[in-house]
């Protein structure tokens, strides 16, 4: 069934046209199957740097096996597992001219934690007071969650929370320690503090230990290094920050 779906897709397509289509197909419907909550059609644009009519154009013809909100603000969701079962199925990776619809999960994990990390490092979404109080010290419990998502976008929030899960599911894929390490050095204490507003800052621990375990090689010292200090820092300040992000 499923095959039947993805070939009228490319039906009275030829050549170059062919190969974009299948191309954006990857792109976005790999995306969509191995993301580790649903997103909206608006936040997929801005984390893969896709129009909205251009993604909702290739998701029309989907609909069988996607379910499409009418809102771009509305999470796409799936029907079925078996269609993320069946995309990811190893076994169709052998042959890749008959299931060109064959999604590598491992180089999509490591496409997404990419952008996740393009989006956090663009202007505006991670800096100091991002909630824009201007009251250092203001306690979490005393500012709304409708102030923190109006923002830190439904984009930067996801980014924040699975780019290092995107990181570990890409298997060694994603291993460029010095683009973490970057990332670290300038919005370590931003990234805590959005983490924070989103009730959020114990993942943050966690995902920190993760990334010291993923990338505990000699060529990547200076940034085992960084983690363990950020890790020492959040162990000794963890309360602090999650009652007081600011």
């Amino acid at each position: 069934m499923y095959t039947a779906v993805f070939e009228q897709l490319l039906r009275g397509r030829r050549g170059s046209q062919r190969e974009v289509l299948k191309k954006e197909f990857h792109k976005l419907v790999g995306t969509i199957v191995i993301l580790a909550e649903p997103l909206s059609i608006q936040v997929l644009a801005s984390l893969l740097k896709i129009d909205t009519e251009i993604i909702r154009l290739r998701l029309e013809r989907l609909r069988s096996v996607l379910r499409i909100p009418e809102s771009d603000l509305v999470p796409v969701s799936l029907f079925h597992l078996s269609f993320t079962e069946f995309l990811l199925d190893p076994e169709k990776k052998q042959d890749k001219e008959k299931n060109w619809f064959s999604v590598d999960q491992e180089e999509m994990h490591e496409m997404i934690a990419v952008s996740c990390l393009e989006l956090m490092l663009r202007k505006g979404s991670l800096r100091e007071d991002c909630c824009n109080l201007k009251e250092p010290g203001v306690a979490r419990s005393d500012v709304g969650r409708q102030v923190v998502d109006e923002h830190l976008s439904p984009e930067v929030q996801y980014a924040c929370r699975y780019w290092v899960y995107h990181v570990e599911k890409s298997n060694s894929q994603f291993s460029n320690g010095q683009a973490v390490l970057d990332f670290l050095q300038e919005h370590l204490l931003h990234w805590f503090e959005a983490l924070s507003w989103m009730d959020r800052i114990s993942e943050g621990v966690t995902m920190i230990i993760t990334l010291r375990s993923l990338f505990n090689t000699p060529q990547n010292s200076k940034l085992t290094d960084f983690l363990y200090d950020a890790y020492r820092f959040l162990l000794s300040y963890c309360s602090i920050v999650d009652s007081s992000p600011l």
